[in-house]
């Protein structure tokens, strides 16, 4: 009897330590990313999503009043935000910030579990992930659900309540209506494991299948009756499926890591200022090593697998196979560096976890972590280095310059007023408070069919939109290897600007268009 108080002493001091790691893991993750919440970044995906939770928190349904690729789950979280804390960019990327404290959280209690170098996968994630990204993307919320949904998965399988599969087909129901392919084939991932985990058949593979898929379509068909009321139930399905699949992945092919000279082009050009060309060359592969191991992942886990054979698939690892697999395979529809790193989140755990199975992992380990090290500190400078306020509709950023296009839009405009900026970069509605006339936010030739072209023309022409902003050399910024402006006689959008409006000056790479008289 004398040994149970010392026992209790004992778990109490374990449970308190292990409080405190994911207190820390949390504090460092909020105190590292808060500098990059205040910096205005350009990032087209953004706008994307913080004008369409405008539109939605202004009563509009997506799908049916505005079209947008992506799934209705990322719209209707933001919009959530916006209604209980105010339309502004201080909600959005609270909200960002929050979404990145969660992702490290998340990842750091995977690592644990699959016993990888937590600290190391939480830091790689956030730093490759939200500080190369630091902006509200649907990419973030669909990786923070899935990685909950798996962290309430390998509870239960370590033996916990049923409850937890549920509430892991129910994450993996919203990461389905936030990024479609992502939520599906992560639920594939979950089906198999389960399948795998306990090869028993009968009674209780059917019930853990039931208490995944129960609540994972009973999310689908919630949202299914929500927009069947509202009579736009086909809207969403041509939105979210028939679009997507018949025109959107044909529009973005691109080769395997795309843009990952972007970022070594960027570390070069820095070091190449102060070391000569060769240890330049060093410096380089040595802090742009993260990267490099994101584009590996394939080759690292299949040379782990084969050196460790049996030991490379222990039960607890299962669930980090089948489901890390399905998001890196949902993310190859545009295999670019972007999408590589968002789909590789699970599979980071799951290299490091077999890594410290073989003897001498520990400097590689070692290296790894002073690269990173130093990839956020560069990050971080850039952060702070952004010292110009800029003034929004939406609230006070900072930049390394004054934006000419919002500083044209806040000078010439009133919030409310219709404007059209084309052929992209929805970003400037929401932080000017203008509002877009048309039902899309992008316009790509391939991408769009043409009919959205024809109704944007229609539109503008009806509502005599005073201005717009036309970024008439966007081939090169669209990075899609194979995308080409068709001839101007089959243009639409551009033919119908020439016709009607002149050009009124210039604002960055914009040209500023005004309607004739």
């Amino acid at each position: 009897m004398t040994g149970a108080p010392s026992l209790r002493r004992g778990s109490g001091r374990l449970l308190t330590r292990g409080a405190a790691s994911y207190f820390l893991i949390a504090l460092a993750s909020l105190l590292y990313l808060w500098p990059f919440m205040r910096v205005m970044w350009d990032s087209p995906d953004e706008g994307i999503l913080l004008e369409g939770a405008r539109r939605i928190a202004d009563g509009q349904l997506p799908g049916r009043d505005f079209l947008e690729p992506l799934g209705p789950g990322s719209f209707y979280w933001m919009a959530g935000f916006f209604h209980l804390f105010g339309t502004s960019i201080g909600t959005a990327r609270g909200l960002l910030l929050g979404t990145g404290v969660a992702i490290a959280l998340a990842m750091y209690h995977l690592a644990t579990r699959a016993g990888a170098q937590a600290g190391l996968c939480a830091g790689l994630f956030v730093v490759l992930a939200i500080a190369a990204f630091p902006v509200s993307n649907h990419h973030h919320d669909s990786d923070m659900l899935c990685l909950l949904a798996l962290c309430a998965f390998v509870e239960w399988q370590r033996g916990g309540s049923a409850l937890l599969l549920a509430g892991s087909g129910v994450l993996a129901g919203a990461a389905t209506l936030t990024t479609q392919s992502e939520g599906l084939l992560f639920l594939a991932g979950l089906l198999l494991s389960v399948v795998l985990v306990n090869r028993t058949a009968g009674k209780w593979l059917t019930s853990s299948f039931l208490y995944l898929i129960g609540p994972y379509l009973a999310v689908l068909v919630a949202v299914g009756i929500y927009y069947y009321e509202r009579g736009a139930l086909q809207d969403l399905v041509w939105a979210n499926v028939i679009w997507p699949a018949s025109r959107y992945l044909a529009s973005i092919r691109c080769p395997y890591a795309m843009t990952l000279t972007i970022p070594l082009k960027a570390i070069r050009d820095g070091t190449a200022e102060v070391m000569p060309g060769y240890l330049s060359l060093a410096a380089t592969a040595f802090v742009g090593l993260p990267f490099l191991v994101v584009v590996a992942v394939p080759l690292l886990l299949a040379g782990l697998a084969i050196r460790l054979r049996a030991r490379a698939v222990p039960s607890v690892l299962i669930p980090f196979w089948c489901c890390g697999i399905g998001i890196w395979l949902s993310e190859l529809q545009r295999p670019d560096l972007a999408h590589l790193i968002w789909g590789s989140a699970i599979l980071l755990i799951l290299v490091s976890a077999l890594w410290r199975r073989i003897s001498g992992g520990r400097v590689l380990t070692l290296l790894l972590s002073v690269s990173l090290g130093l990839l956020a500190s560069i990050y971080l400078v850039v952060a702070f280095s952004a010292r110009t306020p800029i003034e929004t509709r939406r609230g006070r950023l900072v930049g390394q310059s004054q934006d000419q296009a919002l500083s044209f839009l806040l000078g010439n405009t009133q919030p409310g007023d219709e404007i059209f900026v084309y052929p992209f970069s929805p970003i400037y509605y929401f932080l000017s408070n203008t509002r877009n006339p048309t039902r899309v936010s992008n316009y790509i030739y391939g991408w769009n069919p043409p009919d959205q072209f024809t109704d944007a023309v229609d539109r503008l022409e009806t509502k005599r939109v005073r201005f717009i902003l036309w970024d008439a050399d966007t081939d090169r910024r669209f990075l899609l290897p194979h995308y080409q402006s068709p001839p101007a006689s089959e243009q639409i959008i551009e033919r119908y600007i020439e016709s009607r409006y002149h050009r009124l000056g210039s604002a960055g790479r914009f040209r500023i268009m005004e309607r004739n008289r």
